[in-house]
């Protein structure tokens, strides 16, 4: 691949808190979801992936683009909403 091309991945990022202990009183956080789980693994065999998703201004949002940077998948192209705060139940 050209320097400038980037293997791009389009939808939603989610968090997985799974339960510590049977008490379920804490908890561990964790990216998830297939568009996550593409744009990671793209990543660590090498090839440079791009994501596209919207993330609010909240502490978990920040986990997510957090974890991206770590993971080293670009979020250039990624909205940062102040304004809205996204949350699946």
């Amino acid at each position: 691949m050209k320097d400038n091309e980037h293997i791009l991945v389009y939808g939603d990022a989610f968090v997985d808190y799974i339960a510590d202990d049977a008490t379920n009183t804490t908890f561990t956080t964790y990216m998830g979801g297939a568009t996550i789980n593409v744009a990671t693994g793209i990543s660590r065999i090498g090839a440079p992936s791009s994501l596209i998703t919207i993330t609010g201004d909240d502490q978990t949002s920040q986990f997510v683009r957090d974890e991206l940077a770590k993971e080293g998948v670009d979020t250039t192209m990624s909205q940062l909403s102040v304004s809205v705060v996204y949350t699946y139940t």
